[in-house]
């Protein structure tokens, strides 16, 4: 499970990206740290001491919530599925984080000496925490514990984009919603592969796949990468049985995936035979095994190898029809010089 403070510096990731209910750990302990400063005393200051501070302070998620979600202003360069290309897109926290939660630090003491010294310096820094902590969420949340975001292209200011976060009383962030979609800002989605991928029941199957991993569904996704890889076995077995149409189909179909792939060695693309032993028993494992957040967390690792997979079909296919074709010529022209 994500923590909110893996967000920090990468903000857009969580805000634009990141799967629709999918929680986020906000840990709700305090931190300990303690510091030595060296001091010189005496006539000539001859003497030296160390006094040991120690410092109670927020965790690092309390403090990405406080960076996130009340920064004056950040813009990022992301694409705008309204522009269709990359734009500097700006979020302004409607907001302002009070003058006395600025820093971390919650509660300081200087060379404690006793568990009960250490223990009432713990007490205080947790109350405070727990006072600083519905101080924010009170700011950010409405009643019903909700947070709407808007941010903007800098390009076109009536592009605005909306997002909605939920905080649950044990302190789990979730987006709950968010407009355009996770999938319409994901430029890499299969509107980029038209060029590559010549089936459309695919293109609409990656898309399916895309918009259900976005929306934390990770078992469907699964599904339909799955669903391709099968096709995309399928259809490499038909163009074998173009120049092989004594083959028996009905054997073929009969034949575990393994032995498949291994009977259509020299038709499949060098990435699919290589990683045979992998791809598909993950994705097989992710819809009969792994949990939702599971699947979600390795979508991008399987998605770009079915991606490299269509894309190196592509080359066999096209090296394929440009071999027929310039076969076919020197046949011609061999027949037309020797007649």
């Amino acid at each position: 499970m994500k923590r909110l403070h893996e967000f920090m510096n990468n903000e857009y990731s969580l805000l634009l990206e990141f799967p629709l209910y999918t929680r986020i750990e906000i840990k709700m302990d305090i931190e300990e740290e303690e510091v030595a400063e060296t001091y010189h005393y005496g006539v000539d200051n001859e003497m030296e001491g160390v006094d040991i501070f120690t410092h109670f302070k927020e965790n690092k998620d309390f403090e990405a919530l406080k960076t996130i979600f009340f920064k004056e202003e950040f813009r990022y360069l992301h694409y705008c599925p309204f522009c269709n290309h990359k734009v500097p897109i700006v979020f302004k926290s409607s907001k302002a984080l009070p003058p006395e939660m600025i820093g971390p630090y919650l509660h300081s003491d200087i060379n404690i000496s006793s568990n009960e010294q250490h223990n009432g310096n713990m007490r205080a820094a947790k109350q405070l925490f727990l006072e600083r902590y519905e101080l924010i969420r009170t700011l950010l949340f409405d009643q019903d514990n909700i947070s709407k975001i808007e941010l903007s292209c800098t390009a076109n200011k009536e592009h605005k984009f909306h997002v909605i976060f939920k905080l649950d009383k044990t302190g789990y962030l979730t987006k709950i919603g968010q407009s355009p979609s996770v999938s319409d800002f994901d430029n890499t989605a299969p509107k980029r592969y038209k060029s590559i991928i010549k089936d459309k029941t695919t293109i609409e199957e990656l898309k399916k796949s895309i918009l259900l991993n976005s929306n934390g569904m990770g078992i469907g996704s699964y599904v339909y990468l799955r669903r391709i890889f099968e096709r995309l076995i399928l259809d490499q077995f038909e163009i074998y049985l173009n120049e092989n149409p004594t083959a028996d189909k009905k054997n073929f179909l009969e034949l575990h995936m393994d032995k498949k792939i291994e009977f259509l060695k020299d038709y499949l693309p060098p990435f699919l035979f290589k990683n045979r032993k992998t791809i598909y028993k993950i994705l097989s494992k992710g819809i009969h095994e792994l949990s939702e957040e599971e699947c979600v967390k390795y979508y991008n690792t399987v998605n770009a190898a079915i991606i490299i997979i269509l894309e190196d079909k592509l080359a066999i296919d096209e090296k394929r029809k440009r071999d027929i074709e310039i076969n076919k010529s020197l046949q011609k022209t061999y027949f037309e010089i020797n007649n």
